[in-house]
């Protein structure tokens, strides 16, 4: 009997880690099994409660038949080893592994999968300290698969990794909630509407002209944004909607030829047409709303 792609993607990650350690860090590595489940629904948040020791996570997305993302967790004093017993390691070296192991990964699963499996870069998640289960829990979804190895590092790194396979999960939720906790906590040096650039600048009680606004804007340009593209929307009763299945067809309320909407923080931003580059979607932006329009989208939520 066929294991479920899902195991099968969890098998080939385990042996692309082997095979891409030597390129990356020099040296070898294994990763060994030690348990496996798939959890649903209201088991999902107690899985996440064995995550608590392991602070350090990247992530990547899966693109192909297996959707979602993956997180790989390790604990804070192993990622600062990994500098310490392999003599090239870069500063960033859980990091540039991931990525090979990925893509190694991928090409593993090429005779197994019916369609290509390709992953994104790995990305590294910053769980806050205060609540790191609920952070990871808005961005693993209602379906994971739950993975602990035992692995090793050359001979002086003997610990455990979490791989977590979420298929309804989304990067991007966690990268927004990073996102967000980093501009409330600029609250109080931005303006009150968090973007004083697009404000008419300031004046003291001289007249001069304050840079305050500027120097706000400058702290927040570096603060990842949400942004979605949407093809178009409908509505079907609730009948319908527990009949869809897989080869489901469902006709939204925008022709083909009509461009697509470019939406920030949930609001419309500009429109576009759909482009493919180096096999990849994208969007190349035909129009763009005013500079007032842009501030609220960002601004209000």
């Amino acid at each position: 009997m066929t294991e479920p792609l899902e195991k099968q993607l969890i098998d080939s990650f385990a042996t692309a880690w082997g095979e891409a350690v030597p390129g990356v860090l020099g040296c070898t590595s294994t990763l060994s099994l030690i348990s496996q489940r798939e959890v649903m629904g209201d088991d999902v948040k107690p899985a996440l409660n064995e995550t608590h020791p392991f602070s350090v996570v990247f992530g990547a997305k899966c693109f192909g038949d297996l959707g979602g993302v993956v997180l790989c967790l390790f604990k804070k004093e192993d990622n600062d080893k990994v500098e310490q017993v392999v003599p090239n390691a870069a500063g960033n070296a859980i990091g540039a592994l991931l990525s090979a192991t990925f893509a190694a990964t991928a090409t593993r699963l090429q005779s197994v999968a019916p369609a290509p499996t390709t992953f994104g870069d790995a990305t590294r998640v910053n769980l806050p300290a205060s609540e790191p289960i609920a952070r990871l829990a808005r961005g693993v979804g209602e379906w994971i698969w739950v993975n602990t190895f035992a692995m090793t590092i050359s001979e002086g790194v003997s610990t455990e990794m979490m791989v977590l396979y979420a298929p309804q999960g989304s990067l991007e939720a966690l990268v927004s909630a990073n996102a967000s906790a980093a501009t409330a906590a600029m609250g109080a040096a931005a303006e009150p509407a968090g973007l004083g650039a697009y404000l008419p600048p300031a004046k003291n009680r001289a007249g001069a002209v304050s840079e305050e606004p500027s120097r706000n804007i400058e702290r927040l340009l570096d603060v990842e944004l949400e942004v979605v593209v949407r093809f178009g929307l409908t509505q079907i009763p609730l009948r319908e909607l527990v009949r869809i299945g897989v080869g489901s067809m469902i006709e939204l309320n925008r022709q083909v030829d009509e461009p697509v909407e470019l939406l920030v923080n949930n609001r419309p931003l500009a429109r576009g047409s759909v482009v493919v580059v180096d096999g990849y979607y994208g969007v190349c932006i035909t129009e763009i709303g005013q500079l007032e329009e842009r501030r609220l989208s960002l601004t209000k939520p």
